[in-house]
């Protein structure tokens, strides 16, 4: 698969091919593309007309190309501004930050066993070999019935501002009419359960290190099966974190009869 720069959404961070960090991409002037001077026909890069910097094009630049403008700082030091579309074939665009580290390298542990690490997307599981995982690739299939959440919606019904309740104590909001009278929000739509975890990618993958040897026992940060973990005396239930699991031919199997069981939330 052909090397790409990795650019964390969530962070505006900007990594080389290899994991390492380059840059936090971030305009101090806003600008946006459409806001600089186009002069090159090639569209390769374009002029900042605010501090006379130009901005490199990550989707028309080639890999060496791109990587000959970062060894080149400026004279204080700062790598050059860059822009890159969502469809860029140079740039993996990764909606999450927290999920894992780029590379399997000092692997976190808990109860000194190691951490496996669940990623949601299908860029951030393609990357995923390049940096010393091993992607254990599952269907995601999701847990409505024994996961849930509820929700309240009321309104202002003069200046139509909304506001959401979890909890079954909740009081509508008062307010002020224009005859001085005080008045609750109206409820426009009741308590109702719903499922709180949906994503959009159909499949998640558990990241295993490679020379993670085969019967290790772990720690699954986030289990891709949707387990209870916390339930509410109200009905609220809440995924389970941080479980057993041990890892069988380069898969993360949950030990499902050592998860703690829901821990009981009063209030």
């Amino acid at each position: 698969m052909k090397p790409k720069f990795i650019y964390h959404q969530s962070t505006s961070n900007l990594y080389a091919p290899d994991g390492r960090f380059l840059k936090t991409v971030l305009c101090p002037r806003a600008k946006q593309w459409e806001h600089l001077l186009q002069d090159d026909p090639t569209q390769k890069s374009k002029k900042c007309l605010s501090c006379g910097d130009r901005v490199i094009n990550l989707d028309k630049l080639s890999l060496e190309e791109i990587a000959e403008a970062f060894s080149r700082p400026s004279a204080q030091g700062a790598l050059p501004c860059i822009f890159a579309s969502s469809h860029s074939e140079n740039v993996v665009f990764i909606e999450t930050h927290d999920t894992w580290d780029l590379t399997a390298n000092d692997l976190s542990t808990q109860n000194d066993l190691p951490v496996i690490q669940t990623v949601r997307t299908m860029d951030e599981i393609i990357v995923a070999p390049q940096y010393g995982f091993w992607p254990d690739v599952h269907w995601v299939e999701f847990n409505t019935l024994d996961i849930r959440a509820k929700l309240q919606i009321d309104q202002h019904p003069v200046t139509g501002e909304v506001d959401f309740a979890g909890d079954y104590r909740h009081r509508a909001k008062r307010y002020h009419s224009e005859d001085g009278k005080e008045c609750e929000y109206e409820t426009k739509i009741p308590f109702r359960d719903y499922y709180p975890n949906y994503q959009r990618s159909p499949v998640a993958a558990y990241l295993i290190p490679k020379d993670l040897s085969d019967g290790s026992e772990v720690i699954v940060a986030g289990p891709i099966q949707d387990i209870v973990g916390w339930a509410w005396n109200q009905g609220d239930t809440r995924r389970a974190y941080g479980v057993p699991g041990i890892v069988e031919n380069r898969r993360v199997r949950i030990l499902i009869n050592q998860v703690e069981p829901p821990l009981e939330a009063i209030g």
